[in-house]
């Protein structure tokens, strides 16, 4: 798994220069879902995460905090979600 889509996007295009197959030989997954990853011929597998509302939240809990002289504490989970294309595929069978 890769940092983000973008960094991914790199390890894919090195791995085909070394005659790596993707997913065959090396399953690759990035982090973002940006517009690259769809595109036809990079198909990435990917994590998506919803950015402004994680930025509409991390701004209510600032706000919050201000309000609150600092001392209110969230906790909160979010959900991403993987998105799968075809940088992925099952693990081959090591069994001997």
């Amino acid at each position: 798994m890769a940092a983000d889509d973008l960094i991914a996007v790199g390890i894919l295009k090195a791995m085909r220069e070394m005659g790596v197959r993707v997913p065959q030989d090396f399953s690759l997954v990035g982090f973002d879902d940006i517009f690259i990853a769809s595109l036809p011929g990079i198909d990435l597998t990917t994590v998506f995460q919803e950015k402004k509302l994680m930025g509409e939240l991390a701004m209510n809990i600032l706000l919050d905090r201000l309000n609150s002289c600092g001392e209110s504490k969230k906790n909160i989970i979010l959900s991403p979600r993987l998105v799968v294309r075809k940088t992925t595929s099952t693990p081959p069978d090591f069994s001997f």
